[in-house]
């Protein structure tokens, strides 16, 4: 039986370290690349750049007193060191310019707000991405 000042100290290792990743089975992560406030551009980065990664998405978000957005990513990693991995790789290629990993839970195609590459569904002005959006 492990002694109390032995739990202790792998307590203190563990959180300096950080715990382990555990969670769902559908849980994922991905690499965000831009954002943009229409959503026909953000189709049409998803469309540009789908014949050459796995997985492209966008997402629809809502951001207090900024409004809507439409962020796109790519890929779908186990683990955040596997996608921040990836992100090493995409800003060594000089594919990213700021640092963007999120944790996704669920289908990507069956949940509001998603949707992979697929026809353009808006006919608004196009506008620049926005970094952080």
């Amino acid at each position: 039986m492990p002694r109390p000042r032995t739990l202790s100290i792998l307590f203190v290792v563990l959180v300096s370290m950080g715990f382990p990743e555990t969670g769902r089975a559908d849980t994922f992560y991905s690499v965000h690349l831009a954002s943009y406030q229409n959503l026909e551009n953000a189709n049409r980065h998803v469309n540009r750049i789908k014949h050459h990664r796995d997985v492209v998405f966008w997402k629809e978000i809502e951001i207090p007193e900024k409004g809507r957005f439409y962020r796109v990513y790519v890929g779908r990693f186990p683990n955040r060191f596997d996608a921040v991995a990836f992100w090493d790789q995409l800003n060594a290629e000089g594919a990213v310019t700021y640092f963007g990993v999120h944790q996704f839970t669920g289908p990507i195609t069956d949940t509001k707000g998603y949707a992979a590459a697929g026809p353009l569904a808006s006919k608004q002005s196009e506008k620049e991405s926005i970094p952080g959006g």
